[in-house]
């Protein structure tokens, strides 16, 4: 089979045979559907209210998207508090497992230490039963 870019129809991504049986169904490349008026809005609609923008102070961007600027504030302070509140349950969030954490390390701590000691009075007192063994051998050879 040939390359597609070496056809002397390069610039479609398609064959023939995709175009025409392959993507059929799927209508790839036709313009039968289009939108509808209800999915655009109509000129000189605030894209944020949906509403008419003000003809005092509306704000276009360079895509072509018209705001009214009280739309744009209100939403901007609408989202800065939104975000406000998600940074303290996230902080708080952070703090709650901190704690967690270092309660953690403090019961292994804990933990590790009891073995330790545990370890430290068998040994001392398996120490002690030797030494007291070794003593009453002494004491029988020397009787």
């Amino acid at each position: 089979m040939t390359r597609k870019s070496k056809k002397s129809s390069g610039h479609t991504p398609l064959t023939y045979y995709e175009m025409h049986t392959k993507f059929k169904s799927a209508q790839y490349g036709t313009t039968t559907q289009r939108l509808s008026t209800d999915s655009q809005l109509p000129f000189g609609c605030c894209a944020l209210s949906l509403s008419p923008a003000d003809e005092i102070d509306p704000v276009a961007t360079p895509s072509g998207h018209i705001y009214d600027r009280e739309s744009i504030l209100t939403y901007l302070v609408t989202k800065t508090a939104e975000l406000k509140q998600q940074h303290i349950e996230y902080m708080s969030q952070r703090k709650r497992e901190a704690e967690r954490t270092s309660k953690q390390k403090k019961e292994q701590q804990s933990d590790a230490l009891v073995v330790f000691e545990n370890l430290h009075k068998a040994s001392s007192a398996s120490a002690a039963i030797q030494k007291k063994r070794k003593t009453s051998e002494h004491e029988d050879k020397e009787a």
